[in-house]
């Protein structure tokens, strides 16, 4: 019997034309393969690269967006401290219509300089028995009839909002006029808070 290698070399001197044909083919393959995959999978790489570099950048985004949010929050949650300051008359020995008059007198500078019209004017004093009220603070309550417009009064209101002395409105009636729809009577009460 014939050994292996007689037997490979009678079918490699047969078929060296077919081998050769197989081994081209063969390396022809297997180069082919590489040139094919090399380039897909750099392609999977940059891909890869980017798509970690595009997710970063959510990231950084929604961090940024957070940090913008909570800032927004803490700004609007900041409470405002307003300082509170009442007004303290010239005079204690003389009655409180009297002796604040000067703050009287601002309120309705105010009225006049933002365009409302007071057609009637009166004043309480509402002494400490009122529910609430510490006992060292009077208040002059102010009750009006204006003629007036919405940003006359708006104006009115941004203006005593803004006095260093404390008052509060504390009823508004607007009314509209027959006549003219811009125009309003309104019916105000405002209290003015006096230290003792």
């Amino acid at each position: 019997m014939n050994s292996f290698s007689e037997i490979l070399n009678f079918i490699i001197k047969k078929n060296l034309l077919a081998l050769g044909i197989f081994v081209v083919f063969t390396a022809g393959l297997v180069m082919g393969s590489i040139n094919f995959i090399i380039p897909l999978y750099r392609d999977y790489i940059d891909l890869s690269n980017q798509n970690k570099a595009s997710l970063q950048n959510i990231e950084n985004l929604k961090a940024q967006i957070e940090a913008e949010q909570s800032k927004k929050k803490a700004e609007k949650n900041k409470e405002i401290k307003v300082p509170i300051i009442l007004y303290k008359p010239i005079s204690t020995n003389m009655p409180i219509e009297s002796s604040s008059i000067e703050l009287v007198t601002g309120v309705i500078k105010k009225l006049e300089t933002t365009g409302n019209d007071i057609v009637d004017i009166s004043y309480n004093i509402l002494s400490s028995q009122q529910p609430n009220m510490p006992a060292n603070i009077t208040v002059i309550q102010l009750i009006m009839t204006l003629d007036s417009s919405y940003t006359a009064f708006q104006d009115f209101a941004f203006d005593l909002y803004n006095d260093q002395y404390v008052s509060t409105i504390k009823s508004i009636k607007m009314v509209p006029m027959q006549e003219n729809k811009s125009k309003l009577e309104i019916n105000t009460e405002i209290w003015l808070y006096v230290a003792k």
